[in-house]
């Protein structure tokens, strides 16, 4: 009996061994896995505020982009106002509005605000070249230097056109002034 006694015994110590090493083996794996889990909860974390930040700040919808939209169409029809006061035109305000993914231009004049299609091609020329240099004005940084038109006086009378050679020279001079004091 006492060598079945020694046999059983080591037979359970033998056991225990191997308990004792896998339990080690296994609470080592769990620390590699708690590290692995603690990097994809990271990861998460990570994942969650990029799609916070796509969804809040770049996405067409956002807050921020709907106020960028709204200050540069106003910064846009406030200098194209200005510019229009040096046209000479009877148009004496222009003001862009946002509707849905186009923009609409309404025309202060003299007998009341009218949208743009609603002005002569005289004026429309005037309106539109205010606009485009109102945009130039929020996207140089340099004095204008060349300005490319094409076909600007095709809707004017002739007196017109001399006159509208004149206030081009005036807006380059003006438009030279302020990059320069910018």
């Amino acid at each position: 009996g006492g060598k079945e006694k020694t046999k059983a015994l080591d037979e359970i110590k033998k056991k225990i061994g191997e308990y004792r090493t896998r339990r080690k083996i296994s609470e080592e794996q769990i620390v590699k896995e708690e590290q692995i889990l603690k990097e994809m909860k990271l990861a998460e974390t990570y994942i969650t505020k990029m799609s916070t930040i796509k969804d809040e700040i770049f996405s067409t919808n956002s807050v921020t982009l709907s106020e960028l939209r709204n200050f540069t169409i106003q910064s846009i029809s406030d200098n194209a106002s200005q510019y229009l006061e040096k046209l000479k035109t009877s148009v004496s305000h222009v003001k862009l509005n946002p509707e849905g993914s186009s923009i609409k231009i309404q025309c202060e004049t003299i007998t009341g605000s009218r949208p743009i299609k609603n002005l002569s091609g005289g004026e429309q020329v005037c309106v539109a070249l205010a606009i485009r240099l109102g945009m130039a004005d929020l996207m140089i940084k340099s004095p204008l230097k060349v300005m490319i038109l094409d076909e600007p006086t095709a809707s004017l009378y002739r007196t017109h056109c001399e006159k509208f050679v004149d206030i081009i020279q005036d807006l380059t001079q003006h438009m030279n002034q302020n990059q320069n004091s910018k």
